[in-house]
């Protein structure tokens, strides 16, 4: 099962030629949401119409997965209870991955697309979250 994926339009921090230097780089997503249902995160490269039936393997995009795993139950109102919130930060490296979209252009999409674990439809939220790229 799969939700909406959520784009973002995220600027490469330097280009392509440093991370021929052996630099690493990461996706880092800030503001994940834990206090809900367990799910994976795939995240997809510069292919905004990424979605739950993109397979990773063998995807030109596909830049790694981020798997969160939740307190269960159902994610609390942000306006109504902030302290019940556990928001997390995630990095996941992917250099060739952003390597690649770095030839291609200085701004790039990532696509985080959440698929569920079992077969019920986890609470999941992203509108909060806050994704950029790390070279280092």
């Amino acid at each position: 099962m799969t939700l909406e994926p959520r784009v973002f339009s995220v600027e490469v921090p330097v280009g392509d030629e440093d991370l021929e230097d052996g630099r690493q780089a990461d996706i880092v997503l800030e503001g994940l949401e834990q206090a809900g249902d367990s799910f994976v995160l795939r995240l997809f490269l510069n292919d905004p119409d990424a979605d739950g039936d993109a397979e990773p393997a063998g995807h030109p995009g596909y830049a790694g997965s981020v798997h969160i795993y939740g307190y269960g139950g159902t994610l609390p109102d942000r306006a109504q209870s902030p302290a019940t919130q556990m928001p997390m930060t995630r990095r996941r490296t992917a250099t060739e991955a952003i390597r690649a979209a770095a030839h291609e252009s200085k701004q790039m999409t990532v696509t985080l697309v959440p698929v569920a674990y079992g077969a019920t439809e986890p609470d999941v939220r992203l509108e909060n979250v806050h994704v950029s790229v790390l070279v280092h």
